[in-house]
């Protein structure tokens, strides 16, 4: 253990020490993020002290394959995830720098290929083995891994190390919407520029049949460079199947939660209530689903800015139809007076360069 971490000061190789012995005191298995976390976790519930997460996560990761002995694979890989990931320490591919963000299947990190020096997002993947679970898993890798379209974050690879599915894409240097939204009002020229850029995404993903079930401003992401891509497959799904997954209650439609909507109009749905979101700098819906469905089906609809244009009052207005089989598809949609004022790539960059500064 010493000789893995020699050049740290000794409360550093402390705190390492002290959150590692706790995880295994708790019987916590698994490689990377998903034993780092639980390390964590169990240091701070031991009221242990030291420096913040991302250096204990770096040091971790850098020294557990030497400081204890490696766990073998224990499972049979599925037969759904045969020929999607290879058998492969990501140690031996990737160095960790930064914790991007946690979702409700995993921990999404920063890290550097050791042969290409290319950044790239990680995404760690906790497997649990069950049927509906894997067959999440299967879908995200294979979506990604077989789409190809500039507005859809890249695959690069995929490795399954010790239960755990390390997913390496496409890393986008900026900001999600999200984050955007919150720093900075986007008026109509803009929200068409984003909205057109999701739709080709969609037009894209539909066309192969594939549902993204949870678009929303925080899986849109934009870069330095102004370019805006979906990304986060990991609840998306075939067209037509009755696959249950998690989906942002916020951004769901109403017939998805009366039982149905499993259909690409689900996508259309969220798309136009992130424009809302866009518009009004805040989520439409704040509020429990039972709720959500009452407003909508009682047509009481989150409202648009009093200034807002007509064209983009029209075009919301076809996304968010409350028969899914009224609103407009993505192939539509694009076709929208609202979407003609577009402004170049350059002038999102700009609002990147803003937000960072």
């Amino acid at each position: 253990m010493a000789s893995a971490f020699s050049s740290m000061d000794s409360s550093r190789l402390v705190i390492i020490n002290s959150a590692w012995d706790c995880a295994v005191d708790s019987n916590l298995s698994g490689p990377g993020p998903a034993i780092i976390k639980s390390a964590w976790d169990c240091a701070v519930d031991s009221n242990l002290s030291g420096p913040g997460h991302p250096a204990i996560i770096k040091s971790v990761w850098e020294g557990d394959s030497i400081a204890k002995p490696a766990k073998p694979h224990s499972k049979k890989i599925p037969l759904q995830l045969e020929g999607l990931c290879t058998l492969a320490n990501p140690q031996h591919h990737y160095d960790l720098k930064e914790h991007l963000g946690r979702g409700g299947f995993g921990e999404v990190w920063k890290a550097v290929s050791k042969g290409s020096k290319q950044n790239v997002a990680l995404k760690s993947i906790k497997t649990e083995w069950k049927s509906n679970h894997v067959d999440l898993i299967h879908n995200e890798i294979k979506f990604l891994k077989e789409s190809s379209h500039q507005h859809i974050i890249g695959y690069i690879d995929c490795m399954l190390y010790q239960d755990t599915i390390f997913l390496a894409m496409e890393y986008v240097d900026g900001i999600n919407l999200f984050k955007m939204i919150s720093k900075v009002p986007l008026d109509a020229r803009h929200i068409a520029t984003v909205c057109h850029a999701i739709l080709l995404a969609l037009q894209y993903l539909h066309a192969h049949h594939i549902i993204h079930c949870d678009v929303k401003p925080e899986n849109m992401l934009i870069s330095k460079a102004g370019e805006i891509k979906l990304s986060d497959l990991g609840c998306s799904r075939e067209d037509g199947s009755t696959l249950s997954g998690y989906q942002t209650p916020s951004y769901c439609a109403p017939e998805v939660f009366l039982g149905g909507g499993y259909g690409c109009s689900r996508d259309i749905w969220a798309l136009g209530i992130s424009l809302i979101h866009m518009a009004t700098r805040r989520p439409p819906f704040r509020i429990k689903k039972d709720n959500i469905v009452q407003h909508t089906l009682t047509r009481n609809m989150p409202a648009l800015p009093e200034n807002s244009p007509p064209s983009m009052r029209n075009f919301v207005k076809k996304c968010l139809s409350i028969n899914p089989s009224h609103r407009a598809s993505a192939h539509q949609l694009l076709k929208y007076e609202f979407l003609q004022q577009k402004v170049p790539q350059h002038a999102i960059a700009a609002l990147v360069l803003f937000c960072n500064m």
